[in-house]
């Protein structure tokens, strides 16, 4: 996670507050749904965006920030955790602030 965030900041790109996965949640009622209902399965659910935020704790139990999902038309805001080996997938989407 730290190269993706380092990476998009060089683009130009700022992370969100943790409270903007609210807003986003609130406001987003069309994110497309995910093909998939599992939940924890170590690694980014099917259709999520992760919000791309500050990591208030490196505890591995702690979580890390929030992502976005529509599993079965209903919205869901969920909390991750992961560690800093932890590999995303290349079409894992995040969203930062521009």
């Amino acid at each position: 996670m730290p190269n993706i965030f380092t990476a998009a900041q060089e683009q130009g790109f700022k992370l969100c507050s943790l409270e903007a996965a609210i807003y986003c949640r609130l406001f987003w009622k069309d994110q497309p749904v995910s093909n998939d209902s599992a939940m924890h399965r170590q690694k980014a659910p099917d259709s999520s965006v992760t919000i791309a935020s500050p990591v208030i704790s490196e505890d591995v139990d702690c979580p890390k920030g929030f992502y976005l999902r529509n599993v079965n038309h209903k919205l869901w805001l969920r909390g991750y955790t992961c560690d800093n080996e932890f590999v995303w997938d290349r079409s894992d989407l995040f969203a930062f602030q521009k």
